[in-house]
């Protein structure tokens, strides 16, 4: 738990890194990139907001561009020495050696094996758009370098990245109407978001560096995805499951959208588009937020309108009562992902921010992090 708290907190602040200027990554040839370039402008649109802000607001986030590279300091002196994170054993690296620190595991909240190829692609997506792409001589660079190489040999040749994997854990699935009416779920087939992850790792190191090398692997990967997605419909957690959810359906979207963008900022710059896309999978996420959006609130549900997020059945109670925040927050991202056009006051963006997380609530990782993802997309002066 630690650990992803970590990480998806440096990813949501990641605008500012580059604010200290001897902190931001050094320029180099891989600027010439159209998406570099949109990224460059982007984390030096957010810098001049912060300076328009208020007193205190500026008080206030001057100190993020320092907190997030300590965040990134942790996940560089965390990283295994095969060049991976490891989900349930981060805590034994340090600094690229096995540390014999004494620690307990209630402390350090270990994560499961299983997601290591997950955990490293969203690791190094933390980098790569904080601006460090692997290719000056930064540590972080040399960081993203090793994370990259070691994801490209977790690729099978079909695409797929890591094992077809199920998790052992059990997962609640509460009933629309009543928590206490829920399903149990086992043995689910998680590696879809293993995949997920790591295709938008290695398409961002694709489009930033224009390496042949990763864009070859971020391509297969986006077959991959393409070939998962349920016929008509979004994706589910096995392939071409009819079972779609809300969940792995967001991790999808983030991906292909990724991948779209990319593809249209090569094209307004006068290049060839540098990846394929199946173009029908948005139409068949449009059908599935039809089926599953409240058309009142805007707040979609995890497989039917109005039922909310599945749980791990050790950490369900925590969580309670759930009022389909995350959902909301998966909805209005994917909703600007597929290119529609959602107005500033948006039924599903006030819900949002009336459920602004607090310091002290359970720390529900997807709707901190999806949640300011699509605020974030939203604008205006609530984000």
């Amino acid at each position: 738990m630690r650990f992803l708290l970590v990480l998806l907190a440096v990813i949501l602040v990641l605008p500012g890194t580059a604010a200290a200027k001897d902190e931001a990554p050094a320029p180099s040839a891989t600027s010439q990139t159209s998406w570099a370039a949109l990224r460059a402008d982007l984390r030096k649109k957010h810098r001049w907001r912060w300076t328009a802000a208020t007193p205190k607001a500026r008080k206030v986030r001057a100190r993020v561009p320092g907190t997030v590279m300590r965040g990134l300091e942790w996940l560089r002196a965390h990283q295994s020495k095969n060049g991976s994170w490891e989900a349930a054993a981060f805590h034994k690296w340090l600094d690229g050696e096995l540390s014999e620190r004494k620690v307990s595991l209630r402390e350090v909240g270990p994560g499961r094996a299983i997601y290591d190829v997950g955990v490293t692609g969203l690791a190094l997506t933390a980098f790569l758009v904080a601006g460090w792409d692997g290719t000056g001589t930064h540590a972080f660079d040399r960081t993203v370098r090793r994370g990259l190489v070691w994801l490209r040999t977790q690729q099978s040749p079909t695409g797929r990245f890591g094992k077809a994997v199920t998790s052992p854990a059990e997962h609640r699935l509460p009933d629309g109407r009543s928590f206490k009416r829920g399903t149990t779920l086992t043995d689910r087939a998680t590696w879809s978001y293993n995949q997920a992850c790591a295709t938008l790792a290695m398409t961002e190191a694709a489009a930033l560096t224009g390496d042949t090398g990763w864009t070859k692997c971020a391509q297969r990967a986006l077959w991959q995805i393409a070939s998962m997605r349920s016929p008509y419909y979004a994706w589910g957690y096995g392939e071409k499951d009819e079972r779609c959810n809300t969940s792995v359906t967001t991790w999808m979207v983030l991906a292909l959208g990724t991948a779209q963008r990319v593809n249209q900022a090569e094209k307004k710059a006068g290049r060839k588009a540098p990846f394929e896309i199946d173009d029908s999978a948005f139409d068949g996420v449009k059908a599935w937020m039809e089926r599953t959006t409240d058309p009142d609130t805007r707040v979609m549900g995890y497989t039917t309108r109005h039922q909310i997020s599945s749980r791990n059945l050790d950490s369900a109670m925590r969580y309670l009562p759930a009022d389909g925040a995350p959902l909301a927050a998966a909805g209005l991202l994917v909703r600007h992902l597929i290119g529609e056009r959602v107005v500033l006051n948006d039924a599903a963006a006030r819900f949002l921010r009336e459920r602004t997380p607090r310091h002290f609530d359970p720390a529900d990782f997807v709707h901190w992090h999806l949640g300011a993802l699509a605020l974030h997309r939203n604008g205006g002066d609530k984000w």
